[in-house]
């Protein structure tokens, strides 16, 4: 096969493909720590009230003195613009994966997740929403101190990036030969994804190449990530 324009589906600039989620980051949010999820009570009853649009339950969780702090996309927010969020979702199901726990004190348990929702306002359609929550214990209970949360996003996010996708010793013009004389071989195409180790996005995408939805597409493809160098 002869290299070419002609011969390749589509060359990939990052910030192209995923302009629809977000601008290309340099650093992750949180880091992923291997094993089960958290055994943590209040945190099942948060999901449970999410997913059964219990707002009065949910509404108690969050901290009144002093009041819960809500940090998103748009801005500081109260619990009451928190838990409209979650009740927009509309959740058929919700799926928790705990990425990492810690107690910094006694007293207070943080909890990093991202939540895997099956949306009855979006048929068909999963919604990742990344969330860092911060539990206080208020006399006998535990109260939600603080919460960061991302906007309901269509890819899958990652917790950390520890995936060599663009390693430093590849010969990228080396790995296109060989990946045309396969695609000529094998009769795919030859697919070109621009990006590094550093960006957050690119672990991202990386992710959405591997969704069982894609199998088929991406079976069609000789893929090569080609590194950009490193940031700025």
């Amino acid at each position: 096969m002869k290299s070419g324009p002609g011969f390749y589906l589509a060359i990939i600039g990052l910030a192209i493909l995923i302009a629809a989620s977000r601008p290309c980051r340099a650093q992750a949010d949180g880091s992923h720590q291997d094993g089960p999820a958290s055994n943590f009570a209040p945190l099942e009853v948060w999901k449970n009230s999410v997913l059964t649009g219990d707002t009065a339950v949910l509404k108690m969780l969050y901290s009144s003195n002093p009041p819960a702090e809500i940090k998103s996309p748009a801005g500081k927010n109260n619990a009451d613009a928190d838990v409209d969020f979650w009740m927009g979702l509309k959740p058929r199901t919700i799926k928790l994966d705990v990425a990492e726990t810690s107690s910094p004190q006694e007293g207070v348990r943080v909890i990093l997740f991202q939540a895997e929702v099956s949306s009855a306002a979006q048929p068909k359609q999963q919604v990742y929403v990344k969330v860092k929550q911060v539990w206080q214990k208020q006399e006998d209970n535990w109260r939600l101190a603080t919460v960061e949360r991302t906007d309901a996003l269509h890819l899958k996010q990652v917790f950390k990036k520890d995936k060599d996708l663009y390693p430093a010793s590849a010969d990228a013009r080396a790995e296109i030969k060989e990946a045309e004389t396969k695609a000529a071989k094998d009769h795919k195409r030859v697919l070109l994804v621009f990006g590094a180790n550093w960006c957050y996005d690119c672990h991202v995408l990386d992710l959405a190449f591997h969704r069982p939805e894609f199998t088929t597409a991406m079976a069609s493809y000789e893929v090569v990530h080609v590194d950009i160098g490193s940031d700025g």
